[in-house]
């Protein structure tokens, strides 16, 4: 979905966004000039409609004013961050954003590509992960998708066409190994900071995380496992 803010015939924002079954995610939120009273008329009526149409929870990346590599104890200044705290929503989640390492070779025989028997496992690991039904989103991408399989039961799946590429897993060995299947194809990945495993291991190939941005929900919060995100989409 899509809706723009216009002034007298000129563009002045838009905003875009997923819809799922009790839940949304908003892609771009974008003011030209950034003034915060437009930023806040667009999240006034992107937030009066998803709530209108039943989804409580409503997630947004913001992105930084600049992105400089993670600090302790420094907090992220992102684009808009007074006008989204004042429309209630929270932060929860800064994502690292690393690039410029070198990847080790993919080797486990686990992974495959995923077949119909095995979809119904990932959107359930993906329910368990996000928090959110995202299954229309991930079947869109479901033809590239690969998954590590084990006894039967999906461990862990990768969808690389999902943005910079969504990586979930139970456990590092699988989470590690499918990033090794994404990194050949996508430069770069996206991962919660809180996820120790996988930032380690990345720093440890020489890649450099940089703040990225800031996960951030409004409304009812959401049940994120960010110890098994190995790469968020975006």
């Amino acid at each position: 979905e899509a809706f723009v803010h216009q002034h007298e015939g000129a563009l002045r924002g838009f905003v875009t966004s997923l819809s799922f079954a009790g839940s949304a995610t908003l892609r771009e939120l974008v003011a030209a000039p950034a003034t915060s009273d437009i930023l806040h008329e667009l999240l006034h009526f992107i937030l009066e409609h998803h709530t209108r149409h039943g989804r409580t929870s409503v997630v947004y990346t913001a992105p930084l004013l600049c992105h400089p590599e993670p600090v302790e104890g420094w907090h992220p200044d992102i684009i808009g961050g007074p006008t989204l705290e004042a429309a209630g929503f929270q932060p929860r989640e800064t994502l690292l954003l690393f690039q410029g390492g070198h990847f080790i070779q993919a080797t486990h025989e686990e992974v495959e590509l995923i077949t119909p028997a095995h979809t119904l496992g990932l959107l359930h690991m993906d329910r368990q992960v996000s928090g959110q039904d995202r299954a229309p989103l991930l079947l869109e991408h479901r033809f590239a998708a690969q998954a590590w399989v084990q006894d039967g039961k999906v461990e862990g799946y990768l969808l690389p066409t999902l943005g910079r590429g969504l990586v979930v897993a139970n456990t590092p060995t699988v989470g590690l190994e499918l990033q090794r299947w994404l990194l050949p194809h996508q430069h770069e990945v996206l991962v919660p900071a809180t996820n120790t495993a996988a930032c380690e291991h990345l720093k440890e190939r020489g890649y450099t995380g940089t703040i990225f941005g800031v996960r951030m929900e409004y409304g009812d919060p959401l049940a994120v496992d960010a110890q098994r995100l190995f790469g968020v989409g975006w």
